[in-house]
């Protein structure tokens, strides 16, 4: 699967073995659009956050995305379909970066 980032959301493709692209469905914002999106991805989860004041960051898990019928594509709840959101930790509730750090299992943004 890859997570592609838009000006108001997240978008979901699956790419299959032929390179065939399909579109799976996507993950509104939190708040308000931003041109600034960043995703980055961690085992079988998409962290997403942007700079749009408020957004936090959203935690997707892409198992939801197995189930997903390609001919009924899910526009997923921007909090209610995540694994974790949360706006808590930064000032502003919005950030530009976001690293993954894989062999200590945690990320920052």
């Amino acid at each position: 699967f890859v997570a592609v980032g838009q000006y108001d959301g997240t978008a979901f493709i699956e790419i299959g073995k032929d390179g065939r692209m399909t579109y799976l469905g996507r993950l509104p914002q939190v708040t308000t659009p931003s041109e600034w999106r960043e995703i980055r991805s961690y085992k079988h989860y998409m962290i997403i956050g942007s700079e749009a004041p408020g957004h936090g960051v959203q935690i997707f898990d892409m198992h939801k995305l197995l189930t997903v019928d390609p001919a009924n594509p899910v526009v997923f709840h921007p909090r209610n379909d995540l694994a974790a959101w949360t706006n808590a930790l930064m000032p502003r509730g919005n950030q530009h970066n976001i690293v993954v750090n894989e062999e200590l299992n945690y990320f920052a943004a």
